[in-house]
């Protein structure tokens, strides 16, 4: 187990960094459940490829 020093600092800000990154996910892209979620990322993703092999 380690305490205090470097690690928590780095823990510390990625852990905060990780929480408002999600919370303003959630605020402008909404999901109600889970299968919402799949859903969103599914289309993401498609479009993200679509963009990277000249698509558009």
């Amino acid at each position: 187990m380690v305490r205090g020093g470097e690690r928590s600092v780095i823990e510390g800000f990625f852990g905060e960094f990780l929480k408002r990154r999600v919370k303003d996910f959630d605020r402008y892209f909404p999901t109600g459940s889970l299968e919402s979620l799949r859903s969103w990322l599914s289309t993401f993703a498609w479009f993200h490829n679509a963009l990277m092999e000249g698509y558009f």
